[in-house]
Formats: structure tokens, sequence, C-alpha cells
């Protein structure tokens, strides 16, 4: 719970929680475990936090909750997000669910060198402020329903950083600036992202359970 410190867990299984399958509200490391079928995969907030390494399937939904995340990260002063799969959300919510959420209130994000396929938001971006958003791969499992960045804050507030980004969707519309649908050309000159690429990139048995 919040107070605790230097909290480290790693190389661990979780499947199918009621609700989280790592809850660290104290924040703290969350470095190389498997999650699967668990509403939210792995949740940290209010301190410096590090979630690197995890591999993360099949988030579900619960009924009338936001659910179906990867990895939700609530407010705190930093985080580091790296080398990460989510994968195949299994849940039919779109509203809230997303392979990354940073929420209002989370500050100095570094989101770098994930892979996020098959979900309806592949990273959904409300933080406040000193984020950067790069190299990762957000990939459409083909059929087209996936969001691959929806950024919730206006462009002119300068509050993010976009680079070297892998794009792949089979419909028109890669992302959400605001709420408006943006195809990958209006994302690149709206969002000012540094050589992002559209690229479908063939995993081998992206859909294995």
């Amino acid at each position: 719970n919040t107070g605790a410190q230097n909290v480290v867990i790693t190389n661990n299984i979780i499947t199918r929680s009621s609700l989280r399958g790592i809850l660290l509200r104290s924040g703290g490391i969350v470095e190389d475990n498997f999650l699967y079928d668990n509403p939210v995969g792995i949740q940290v907030g209010n301190t410096a936090s590090r979630v690197i390494g995890n591999v993360i399937l099949d988030g579900n939904s619960q009924p009338g909750i936001e659910s179906g995340m990867g990895i939700d990260v609530i407010a705190l002063p930093s985080v580091k997000i790296s080398s990460n799969i989510i994968a195949n959300q299994a849940g039919t919510n779109t509203t809230g669910a997303a392979g990354i959420d940073l929420e209002t209130g989370t500050k100095n994000a570094t989101v770098n060198s994930n892979i996020i396929y098959d979900w309806s938001n592949a990273v959904l971006n409300n933080a406040t402020r000193g984020v950067t958003i790069m190299s990762n791969e957000l990939q459409d499992d083909g059929s087209g329903n996936s969001i691959l960045i929806n950024q919730q804050r206006s462009a002119d507030l300068d509050l993010y950083d976009y680079a070297d980004n892998v794009y792949s969707t089979d419909h028109d519309d890669i992302a959400k600036l605001v709420g408006s649908a943006e195809s990958f050309n209006d994302w690149d000159n709206a969002s000012g992202e540094t050589d992002p690429s559209l690229t479908k990139i063939g995993y081998s048995a992206p859909t294995r359970s």
C-alpha cells in the first residue's frame, strides 16, 4: 500500500486476478513477470517506478469497471515503461481499455521499446507533462479495430515527445488527438513525431495463448 518502500516484483507468473495482477500504490520496480487473463495487468502510482520486460497477455473486462488494461499508471513523479510485450486484449471494453494508460497526474514518463499488439487503445495518453513515447511497435491484428495512440491533451501544450514508433492498422485512422480521428499523415503533422513509420511487422505466432 502507500508508504511501502523499495518494492521489487520480479520473475512471477500472475494469472486470473479479480481485478489487478499487480497493484503498487507505493510504486516500485516491476520486472520480468508474466501476466495472463487479468482485467488490469500492472498498476503503479504515487512514487517513481519502473515497469520493464514484462509479458502481459489477454487482458479481460469486468462488468461496470474500466478494465482491459495492460499497464496503468496513476499520478506519480516519474516512470519508465520499457521492453514489455502487451498482446491480445480478450475483453470487449473499448472506452477505458489500453495497453498502456498514462493517467492525469503522471509526469516525466518514458515509454520506449514496447510491443503492443491487438489492443483497442495501444497507448492512452492523458499524462500531465514530460512524456516521451518512442521506438514502440504499436500494431493492430489486422481487424482494424485499434486506436494506436489516443492522445487526450492538446498538441499545442507541448506536453509530449513522440519519435520512431512503428504503426500498423488496416483502417485509415491510426490515432486520436483530443477526440479527433487522425490518419497517419495527419498524426505525423499534428504531433510533430520524429521519424514515425507505417509498417506491418510479421511476428511469430502473435495470437498464441
